[in-house]
């Protein structure tokens, strides 16, 4: 079991390395377009958390490391894995509730977003406005003054956004799998170990009743000895 525990751990702390790899990617790969779905305060949060998966894995690690004499260590690899966990549940819930009513929802931020970062989308999709051409379009070579024909850009966005948030929220909820299990393997290894140690205790307490029980033997032996000693008539 402790080699499964010892699997789990490196699951976990691979975990922290996906999140903390792609925060970092995200931080210094700024794309306008995937801004508008992985923003900076979700870059932090990712990279907070995964550096925070790492810790927790190398906690947990010397754990495991001598279980018997670090139970207690355990039992706090356990509390800090269920903040991890939450933290995944909350961000998956969050992506994925932002997912549930993008087309309307990006209404709203098309017409805040920059010309710039709106002439992107129009320029990669191939489309203007976000409904329709007359949509608060931004101008650019496609997208000019007069009237193009070109479709709006809601569905173009929506598609995108989908994807980002989908393949994220996926992620962070296969990744409370790997918590959950880590959780059962680690109550199973401190599970054992109290019965190890209770398992010494009482290895040693038998140890210790043989060797009173040789003492007094031993004792008796002597007493007799003693006696016979004394009822000797000597010469």
């Amino acid at each position: 079991m402790k080699f499964t525990l010892f699997l789990c751990i490196a699951l976990f702390v691979a975990t922290g390395g996906v999140l903390g790899g792609f925060g970092y990617y995200f931080y210094i790969t700024p794309l306008k377009r995937r801004m508008i779905v992985i923003t900076t305060e979700m870059i932090y949060a990712g990279l907070a958390l995964g550096g925070f998966i790492v810790l927790t894995g190398l906690i947990g690690l010397l754990g495991f490391l001598s279980p018997l004499k670090r139970r207690g260590l355990l039992t706090f690899f356990i509390w800090l894995i269920t903040v991890v966990l939450f933290a995944q549940l909350a961000l998956g819930g969050l992506m994925w509730f932002n997912s549930l009513n993008i087309r309307g929802s990006y209404a709203e931020k098309w017409r805040s977003w920059s010309p710039t970062l709106r002439a992107v989308f129009q320029e990669t999709d191939r489309c203007c406005g976000y409904y329709s051409e007359i949509d608060s379009p931004a101008l650019s070579p496609l997208c000019e003054m007069q009237l193009t024909g070109l479709p709006g850009c809601v569905d173009a966005i929506h598609v995108f956004t989908q994807n980002y948030l989908q393949h994220t929220y996926t992620i962070l909820f296969s990744f409370t799998a790997i918590d959950f299990i880590t959780i059962l393997a680690t109550l199973v290894v401190i599970q054992a170990s109290k019965d190890q140690k209770r398992h010494e205790v009482s290895k040693r307490y038998s140890q210790i009743s043989e060797l009173t029980q040789i003492s007094r033997l031993n004792l008796a032996y002597l007493q007799n000895l003693k006696e016979e000693l004394k009822s000797i008539h000597y010469v």
